[in-house]
């Protein structure tokens, strides 16, 4: 008795006596392996109940708490015990007549490979070594060669299973439970690989064999054989840890040695263990290889995954992630979870110093989008979405000031310097949502601190941050919006009667002589309504020609009707042509082509480090030249312009405010030069 119920000698178990629930388990345990049976009578069981905690009630206050109204105690425990699935109850007359006891097999496998360990000797055990017969819903049929990681996923569960491993024809199916599939079995299989390896004909016999193998290697071949002898936990170390060479030694290993004994009708017991040893070790080297190589993987999958968000485009919703591809264009979903992305992403937000920033920033704008951004784009990504948003807000606030202007009105902005500055700062909110979040001092200053940004970017960045107060400079100042300067600028964009005061006053009395008032004022636009965006300045890369070199549509004076009736002069193709030749040779010379010169200039005046971006700026200057090339063509149809006019032109062009953040102006006119030139000649061949 002492050996069933381990309390009596004062060792029992704290979370098995801490509750009646459990000593109730236990007891079902006891009772199950004392009388060799799953299927335990109830009222045989209350009668064992009785017997021992009348013997144990004064050592245990819940086994004494048992023995009153033992029927309706049990009874409650056993059938909590069933919701927990650890026994089945059959009733009669709806009272609990039988307990059927799963565990019982359990306990018994368990105790086998408790023998086992203790005498390597033995064999795997089997049901008809064990003398019993497991119920086939009690157990989990696995064929070891397809199903065995499975097995070892089914170890992972809290929910302790029986398992039946079937091997290939000529060797006994073993049975085994889940919890001691994935160490313990590997364990006693080694030993078994360690007792064949004992034999000295077995080991010089798999030398022999595997030198064959592994050419050059025969020294690695011996000292690895030694080592499984001397100590055969070394046999779980390389399996756990495999390398290339510990692979394929031990799968050419378990094949010698189930080759040597498959052949045999009859196996000896030892024979048997040997077999069944080699097919789980293979299988277990199998197993662990691949489970290295997912690491493999999955480590090369974030270090795509950690390159990728340092580049273009710089800014990542939590989708652009999931769609990262690697070179081969395969996504990187297909290679890791959702979950390790997320994992990992989280583990890059935190960071491990609270004294610098994350290598990861989640930025939530005002629209509540999130946005990760590597925190080595922080300060480059801000300076282009700063050049991005001032050129399109000074060109929206151009918009609205010459059309009120036209009208012979005047915003509050455009005369109040705080309304401006507070109109700015509404602009930013709803049109550039990320660079208002990215507008941040502390955020820009860690960045600043952490990444030390390139002499060209530090002098960008130096300009928007106050120079006394721990703050960044106002809106006017980061977008280069002077208030007067705007205002100047759109006048010049009206009809030259609007500036002489007498005239303008003339022809306005006139309109509302021969108009009418209400006529005129049909369609005003109200004087204090805030120039709102018409498009996405947020993604928008889109640049344009400055307005002042655009002719107003709709607007003709006296002069230009007339210059219309002209009759063109004659086109002479051949001169055009040569002219056009001349420009190309004092321009870019005669052994270099316009888009080989284009690409130089291109890479000396392009402020920015991102070869993405950076193309992205080229293509943008680009269509500004083209647009205002568009604008003046008419006066150089008919005869191409000389080096001087090309680079009044060029002059023009570069005095737009967008390209105030380009410091090497000379290489920049001259880029411009030629792309005019380029635009010139691709015109020219277009004209018949």
């Amino acid at each position: 008795m002492a050996d069933i119920f381990p309390f009596e000698k004062g060792n029992e178990s704290e979370s098995e006596f801490s509750t009646p629930l459990g000593i109730t388990l236990y007891l079902l345990r006891c009772f199950a392996l004392k009388y060799k049976t799953p299927r335990i009578n109830f009222s045989f069981f209350l009668s064992f109940i009785k017997k021992i905690t009348a013997k144990y009630g004064e050592q245990n206050e819940l086994m004494k708490h048992l023995n009153e109204d033992t029927e309706t105690s049990i009874s409650m425990y056993l059938e909590n015990l069933c919701e927990k699935k650890e026994c089945i109850l059959d009733y009669q007359d709806n009272k609990i007549a039988w307990i059927q006891f799963p565990r019982y097999f359990i306990d018994i496998i368990k105790n086998a490979y408790k023998e086992m360990e203790n005498d390597p000797q033995k064999p795997f055990p089997t049901e008809e070594a064990l003398r019993i017969t497991i119920p086939a819903e009690f157990v989990t049929i696995l064929n070891v060669k397809n199903d065995f990681a499975l097995g070892i996923g089914i170890s992972e569960s809290e929910t302790v299973q029986i398992m039946r491993l079937i091997f290939p024809v000529g060797l006994s199916p073993i049975i085994i439970v889940s919890d001691i599939i994935n160490k313990k079995l590997l364990e006693l299989a080694a030993y078994k690989i360690k007792l064949y390896l004992d034999n000295k004909r077995n080991s010089g016999y798999i030398e022999n064999r595997l030198i064959s193998f592994f050419k050059q290697k025969d020294i690695a071949v011996r000292e690895m054989i030694n080592r499984i002898i001397m100590r055969p936990s070394y046999i779980v170390t390389t399996l756990l840890e495999p390398t290339e060479f510990t692979f394929r030694f031990w799968a050419h290993f378990t094949n010698i040695v189930i080759n040597e004994f498959m052949k045999k009708d009859t196996k000896l017991p030892k024979e048997q263990g040997y077999c069944h040893a080699a097919y789980l070790i293979s299988f277990y080297n199998v197993y662990y290889k691949s489970i290295v190589q997912e690491e493999k993987e999955r480590e090369h999958a974030l270090t795509i995954l950690d390159k990728k968000l340092k580049r273009s485009p710089f800014i990542f919703t939590l989708n652009d992630i999931y769609r990262i591809r690697d070179k081969s264009g395969y996504p990187i979903i297909k290679k890791i979870s959702k979950t390790v992305i997320n994992n990992y992403l989280m583990k890059k937000i935190r960071g491990n110093n609270s004294e610098s920033l994350p290598d990861l920033i989640r930025i939530k704008t005002i629209d509540n989008k999130e946005y990760y951004i590597h925190k080595s784009s922080i300060i480059p990504l801000t300076l282009n979405k700063i050049f991005i948003a001032s050129h399109d807000l000074r060109k929206a606030y151009l918009t609205n000031w010459i059309s009120l202007l036209k009208k012979h009105k005047k915003s509050s902005i455009m005369v109040n310097e705080l309304a401006f500055l507070k109109n700015i700062n509404l602009q930013l909110k709803n049109h550039f949502p990320l660079l208002n979040s990215l507008l941040s001092y502390e955020l820009l200053y860690m960045a600043k601190k952490d990444i030390e940004p390139e002499k060209q970017e530090a002098e960008e960045i130096k300009r928007i941050f106050h120079k006394k107060k721990m703050m960044l400079v106002p809106l006017t100042e980061i977008f280069g919006l002077n208030q007067k300067e705007l205002l100047t600028e759109a006048k010049t964009h009206l009809p030259i009667w609007e500036s002489i005061p007498l005239l303008r006053n003339i022809i306005h009395f006139l309109k509302k002589l021969f108009l009418g008032k209400k006529q005129i004022e049909e369609g005003d636009e109200d004087p204090t309504a805030l120039p709102l965006l018409t498009y996405d300045a947020y993604t928008s890369h889109e640049l344009t020609a400055p307005e002042h070199d655009v002719e107003p549509k709709g607007e003709k004076n006296q002069s230009d009707e007339i210059d219309e009736l002209k009759q063109p002069p004659p086109f002479n193709q051949e001169a055009y042509k040569t002219g056009l030749s001349e420009l190309k040779v004092n321009l870019v010379g005669k052994n270099t082509s316009i888009d080989e010169k284009l690409e130089s200039l291109a890479d000396k005046w392009n402020p920015l480090f991102d070869q993405t971006a950076r193309k992205h700026l080229v293509q943008d200057v680009n269509s500004i030249i083209k647009d205002y090339l568009r604008s003046v063509k008419k006066t150089l149809k008919y005869q191409p312009p000389d080096l001087e006019r090309i680079r009044t032109l060029a002059i023009t062009l570069s005095d737009n405010r967008s390209f105030d953040k380009i410091l090497k102006k000379d290489y920049f006119l001259w880029y411009i030069e030629v792309y005019i030139l380029k635009l010139l000649i691709e015109m020219n061949l277009h004209r018949f």
